[in-house]
């Protein structure tokens, strides 16, 4: 009879193990599977920046060459002739960021100098 209790007594002992096992094989797969969502998560991200990184550049570019065609319809000597001089200068020095700031401040300020101007400019730069 000893034997037998020993034997029932052992049962759940392994039970207990295997389901012991089991939950952590699954916590282990749970973790390694958040792992790949986040990093699939990030190089979304990563990718997305690096997109809107490309358009703001090229549009950046495509705002310069507009720049400079409406240099082309300043009067030389003229302030605002003057003042697309000097964001000449600059106008490829610094971040992305940078360049764009100074060439919304230099289009603000010619469509008050020059208002005629003011089409050839987007729209959100200002006055």
């Amino acid at each position: 009879m000893n034997e037998q209790q020993t034997n029932q007594t052992k049962q759940p002992g392994a039970f207990k193990l295997y389901a012991i096992i089991v939950a952590a094989i699954l916590t282990c797969a749970a973790v390694i599977g958040a792992f790949f969502a986040i990093n699939a998560f990030d190089q979304n991200q990563r990718r997305h920046k690096a997109a809107m990184a490309q358009v703001e550049y090229e549009t950046l570019q495509i705002r310069k060459h507009t720049m400079g065609t409406v240099a082309m319809m300043l009067k030389p000597n003229s302030e605002g002739w003057n003042l697309y001089l000097k964001w000449l200068q600059s106008a490829d020095k610094g971040t992305t960021e940078e360049q764009v700031a100074r060439l919304n401040e230099l289009e603000r300020k010619l469509k008050v100098i020059e208002p005629t101007m003011a089409q050839y400019f987007s729209k959100d730069t200002g006055q």
